[in-house]
């Protein structure tokens, strides 16, 4: 698979051993994590630092987020340097985070009008299987979505399990 262009917003304890994975993988992964320390792991380990969410989503095919629940994934999204405005049409959104169906939701909506999509990528596993790839995925979104993301998917975990339309992998 050729070398995507994969922007990541949270390197903490889950989301560093997912974009290690990317990069593993070939991929070109931009980073940003509120931690310093955190950015400075992924630097090391071959990724490219962002000043902010935005800058880690501009341009990027991918965004992918990892982050510990609703209301970092707002200020990640909507804040003012939030990935909404950043993310232009046809990109995707693999959202890991921990929320509900509902919040996902309103992610979607809030790229919808730009044209970019979300797909729900949650996450069973430890920081120690994360690195590892031996995590499982249980996805919503769209057949297309879940088509177009599925080779970043399989480099960062064992088993994919589709689950349905978006709302239905949260």
């Amino acid at each position: 698979m050729a070398a995507r262009s994969i922007g990541f917003v949270g390197l903490g304890m889950m989301g560093a051993g997912l974009a290690g994975n990317l990069l593993k993988a070939g991929h070109r992964v931009t980073g940003y994590d509120i931690v310093p320390e955190h950015v400075e792991k992924f630097v090391a380990a071959g990724g490219t630092a962002a000043d902010s969410a935005a800058a880690a989503a501009r341009d990027a095919e991918f965004v992918c987020t990892v982050l510990p629940g609703p209301a970092e994934l707002e200020v990640v999204v909507n804040g003012p340097e939030g990935i909404a405005g950043a993310m232009g049409a046809g990109a995707l959104l693999l959202d890991f985070s921990t929320v509900a169906p509902t919040d996902s939701e309103a992610v979607a909506a809030v790229l919808a009008p730009a044209g970019a999509r979300l797909l729900e990528t949650k996450m069973t596993g430890t920081p120690e299987t994360a690195a590892t790839g031996q995590i499982d995925l249980f996805v919503g979104g769209s057949d297309e979505d879940l088509a177009m993301a599925r080779p970043l998917l399989e480099a960062v975990c064992e088993r994919i399990h589709y689950c349905g339309a978006l709302g239905k992998g949260a």
